[in-house]
């Protein structure tokens, strides 16, 4: 029997709708591929890490950083495929073993530190749960489209609300089997970890980007 692997799987396809070649792009002089992988690598109970491409430059730089590269098929390289599609192919093409720890990390979220990684896998083990989402707290008044989503004639104080969190999108955790079982990163009985809101910010769109690089961070 093998001794399963803590793998970090990022996918990064070439094209973007938003910026053109963003997962290039550079945030205090390191591109966003090239700081998903460093955090990876400082977290030391991650063995492996895989960079899931459809680009040469992408795969170029993932090298230049110590990640290995991936082949993303064209069919799961567009804007319609999904992340987890992208998960699976790549960790089917790496041989990955159903008890491997996957650690999903998403290169958008530009502040992702190794200090998270490792306390989310302590976490991640001691509860056993299946799956886990990177969180932060957040107390908005959330609206959709122009109706609130809240009651405006009972606006609640702030010190009153109730703690209330925002999925991170920057990393998720689980098992090869689970989402090879399910299809869905997040699965089974889920858990949640807490990330600073200062460092949950995610790259759509050049406002985006511009943020990042104003930052002292």
């Amino acid at each position: 029997m093998s001794i399963p692997n803590v793998v970090a799987v990022i996918p990064a396809r070439g094209g973007s709708k938003g910026i053109k070649k963003k997962n290039l792009q550079l945030v205090k002089g390191v591109s966003l591929i090239g700081r998903s992988i460093i955090a990876a690598k400082g977290c030391r109970a991650i063995n492996r890490i895989l960079v899931s491409t459809d680009c040469q430059d992408i795969a170029s730089e993932a090298r230049v950083h110590g990640a290995e590269p991936v082949e993303r098929s064209e069919e799961i390289a567009g804007d319609k495929a999904s992340s987890e599609l992208a998960v699976l192919d790549c960790i089917n093409r790496a041989l990955c073993s159903d008890d491997d720890i996957i650690v999903f990390m998403q290169a958008t979220s530009p502040f992702c530190r190794s200090e998270f990684l490792s306390h989310a896998l302590d976490s991640f083990r001691e509860s056993r749960c299946d799956s886990m989402s990177s969180v932060f707290k957040d107390h908005g008044f959330w609206w959709q489209g122009d109706s609130p989503m809240y009651d405006p004639t009972n606006r609640p104080m702030r010190q009153a609300q109730v703690d209330l969190y925002k999925e991170a999108g920057m990393f998720y955790i689980f098992r090869a089997e689970g989402i090879r079982r399910t299809g869905c990163r997040l699965h089974g009985v889920t858990k949640a970890f807490e990330i600073p809101k200062t460092c949950a910010l995610e790259i759509d769109d050049y406002d985006d980007l511009l943020i990042a690089r104003s930052l002292d961070m």
